[in-house]
């Protein structure tokens, strides 16, 4: 059976382009977490929270930045990896 992923940004629920949605994909094997990542070519960041800091977060390009904001204000008190 095959199985497709499907990436949204957290902010305005934007698609991936393919060549990001390739690069997301092979972010998500990664084993890391608390820990930000671009997925180029599409600029996406990603976060991988995984444990104490929950699921992944995915933003695109346009809302890199309100990403940090967000976890900074949600999960700053948790430690350092969310200031960085």
């Amino acid at each position: 059976m095959a199985v497709r992923f499907i990436f949204r940004c957290q902010f305005c629920d934007e698609q991936p382009d393919p060549l990001t949605q390739l690069s997301l994909e092979k972010a998500m094997r990664e084993n890391t977490w608390g820990a930000y990542q671009d997925a180029l070519p599409g600029r996406w960041l990603v976060f991988h929270a995984r444990g104490l800091y929950g699921t992944p977060r995915y933003a695109c390009a346009e809302h890199r930045g309100d990403l940090g904001d967000y976890l900074r204000v949600h999960l700053g008190n948790l430690g350092f990896p969310t200031w960085r």
